[in-house]
């Protein structure tokens, strides 16, 4: 026991020091109060530590549970199952953030069914448009085209190496085909060394000329003595479209005269020959170059077929004529020549815009994508990059007639430019070569919403809202910039297979930063889709312009049909003074959010519609969620 002490003299009372005085205390006595302190602090403070521990780790588990299960529904989302539920549901951040999740995963499912629904709709365009259920049929125009590889005649010879035989064959099947895709034709079969193409419409002789052309100049110019040439014969007229076959085998085929006379024509061919039909001529004699040769007898028919041989201009041509001279084919009518046939000048003109034509040495034409009064779309690769893009070409006569379609040429690469969004169409730049004026933009590979529409009428809630919603997110970006669009519309809408939506098509925007190439009294757009403000030719638009435009989409989308019909003029004097039918009249099962929301779109006055997109797309959202 330590002692604290203190030491003291002992005096008498005169004074004297007669002894030393000692006083002792007891240090643990005396810190016995704090010890005992010391020891309850000690105590509490470890089952203060203790409770926190146990606390935190409740606490801790709390938060990492939702996230863990968070990280569960993203495992399976990464693997493509979207049928998880987020039931995590708190006032805190991690009930924040679960909001957000179930809303990304409801934007997921919706964009997956929109995919499916977009597939499926494609695939049964596809087979609306190539076969019909057995026992029924479809009379439709074609241009039917079959080509022969006449020069596989050595099958029994002994040098001849099969597998080398086939490779060539190939070959040459391989180009006829990728040509026939290249000028909107279809490849139906192959048998043998033949091919059969169908070119499907009433105006697709001179397409399917051209590629026979355009097959025979192309083997011709690879110059190989070897090369397999065909001789090629084409017919058009009515075809029977059907499935035919036994119980085991379903074969989807042709039936009808064109496609009899187009594979006699093609036996009858010689090689770099092109054997036309009578009907087949008879729409392009204006165009093509062709001789008159004596008519064909063919099974089944008591009237002969006349029969021209199309002047290709290829070398093999004189070998053709002397071939047939030799063998008493002797022409018994005169030639047919035309300015077609005349060299190609430096200027170029949208006839001459066929498949293989190079525009501003950089440019290759591929296929037509569409067309229209002020000009055409194609698709061409680009050979600097090596990649696909659409080319707008501008009708070199309408640039001449009006120069200010030039210049909204120009706007529009101007204006679009400056839009930068997943949802809206790039735009690339602005050419004048050869004589022509063309902007290049992104090509999108997909069917716009207007061929959908007509296609399954009015679309499930759900495809619609995740159509919507991206639709407003492309026209945010170009409010955003300042660029009216003018011309919303479910043709200027295109889907893509991956679920994308893109808005094209800015040809009559004004530019906010010149002056405006459409002024007021100038009514441009689409009567249907026409804003009242735009149809009675009021200048200065703004967004809720379009606004009111993709409100007529969502009518068209959950409907299947436009709200107003009629002549253009008088369409656009409805949407000037009649309200549009409810929604729901026409689709009792759509919600009725979602009609409200396409009404307050479709009110006469701007002030009554949304002011922004952004707040129309807010409400897209909240009704996307509730669901």
């Amino acid at each position: 026991e330590t002692f604290h002490a203190v030491f003291a003299p002992l005096l008498t009372a005169g004074g004297d020091n007669v002894g030393l005085f000692v006083a002792l205390r007891s240090r643990d006595r005396e810190l016995l109060a704090f010890r005992s302190f010391q020891r309850s602090v000690l105590v509490i403070g470890a089952l203060g530590i203790a409770l926190a521990v146990l606390a935190g780790h409740f606490l801790a588990g709390s938060v990492v549970r939702p996230l863990r299960r968070l990280v569960n529904v993203t495992d399976r989302i990464r693997e493509g199952d979207y049928s998880s539920e987020v039931d995590v549901r708190s006032g805190d951040e991690v009930g924040v953030l679960a909001s957000a999740f179930r809303a990304l995963l409801g934007e997921l499912r919706e964009k997956q069914v929109m995919e499916k629904f977009i597939s499926r709709s494609a695939a049964e365009m596809i087979q609306r448009t190539d076969a019909t259920p057995a026992g029924r049929g479809e009379v439709r125009p074609v241009t039917v085209m079959f080509s022969d590889l006449k020069a596989v005649s050595g099958v029994g010879d002994e040098d001849l190496d099969p597998g080398e035989l086939l490779k060539r064959v190939n070959q040459a099947l391989g180009k006829q085909a990728e040509i026939v895709e290249r000028y909107g034709g279809q490849v139906d079969k192959f048998v043998g060394d033949r091919m059969m193409a169908v070119f499907r419409g009433d105006d697709r002789v001179w397409p399917a000329i051209r590629c026979a052309m355009r097959i025979q100049n192309l083997l011709e110019s690879e110059g190989d003595g070897k090369a397999l040439v065909p001789g090629i014969g084409m017919s058009a007229g009515e075809a029977i479209f059907g499935a035919v076959g036994s119980a085991n085998r379903l074969d989807y085929t042709l039936l009808g005269q064109a496609i009899h006379i187009a594979g006699r024509l093609a036996d009858e061919a010689l090689p770099g020959d092109v054997l036309l039909s009578e009907e087949a001529y008879a729409q392009v004699q204006n165009r093509a170059s062709a001789e008159a040769l004596p008519p064909l007898k063919l099974q089944g028919r008591n009237a002969t077929v006349a029969v021209y041989s199309l002047r290709t201009g290829t070398i093999r041509q004189h070998q053709v004529s002397k071939a047939r001279g030799e063998t008493g084919q002797a022409a018994d009518a005169p030639t047919i020549a035309v300015a077609d046939a005349q060299p190609e000048t430096t200027t170029l003109s949208l006839s001459s815009l066929e498949p293989g034509k190079v525009i501003a040495r950089r440019y290759e034409i591929r296929r037509v994508l569409g067309s229209g009064g002020m000009g055409m779309v194609f698709q061409a690769l680009d050979r600097d990059l090596d990649e696909p893009v659409a080319l707008k070409v501008l009708r070199p006569e309408i640039a001449t007639m009006d120069p200010t379609m030039v210049e909204r040429f120009k706007t529009e690469i101007r204006v679009a430019r400056r839009i930068t969004h997943r949802n809206v169409v790039r735009t690339f730049d602005f050419g004048d070569a050869d004589g022509i004026k063309f902007i290049s933009m992104e090509f999108v590979q997909g069917m716009t919403l207007k061929q959908l529409i007509r296609t399954k009428g009015a679309l499930p809630l759900g495809v619609g809202l995740q159509i919507a919603k991206q639709a407003c997110a492309g026209l945010r970006a170009a409010h955003e910039q300042g660029v009216v669009h003018r011309d919303v519309k479910p043709q200027n809408i295109m889907l893509t297979p991956q679920g994308d939506v893109k808005i094209m098509d800015f040809g009559i925007v004004r530019d906010p930063e010149r002056s405006s190439t459409t002024q007021t009294g100038l009514i441009m757009g689409t009567p249907d889709y026409m804003s009242p403000e735009q149809a009675q030719g009021q200048g200065g638009l703004d967004p809720r312009s379009d606004i009111y435009s993709l409100g007529v989409v969502l009518f068209e989308m959950f409907t299947g049909d436009v709200p107003f019909s009629g002549t253009p003029f008088a369409v656009a004097m409805k949407h000037v003074r009649e309200e549009p039918p409810p929604p729901r009249a026409a689709n009792p099962s759509l919600p009725v959010a979602m009609e409200e929301i396409v009404l307050r779109c479709l009110k006469k006055k701007p002030v009554e519609r949304y002011a922004r997109v952004s707040d129309l797309a807010a409400d897209l959202n909240r009704l996307s969620a509730g669901r």
